[in-house]
């Protein structure tokens, strides 16, 4: 189980111009417990009108894996969270 934790709501946008398009991404900031003594700080890509995961912990859901084109297992782009049941 892979434990990620969300302490603020707050979605962070950040613009380009690319061939003459604008292109927005939206993140919102994690935390991955990785098992070393503090957790990882990380963003996490989020749809353009996905809410933002509530402050709380979460665990990876497995549909944010994949198996890719020479059989090594891969992130989805966009990571999904299932909130962690106690």
């Amino acid at each position: 189980m892979i434990l990620v934790e969300i302490l603020d709501g707050t979605v962070n946008s950040r613009s380009f111009t690319s061939n003459g398009k604008e292109v927005q991404f939206f993140e919102q900031t994690a935390f991955v417990h990785l098992g070393d003594h503090y957790p990882a700080k990380f963003s996490i890509s989020l749809q353009k009108n996905q809410s933002a995961y509530p402050p709380g912990e979460y665990v990876l859901s497995p549909a944010s894996l994949r198996v890719g084109n020479y059989g090594s297992l891969e992130f989805q782009r966009n990571i999904i969270l299932e909130p962690l049941k106690n």
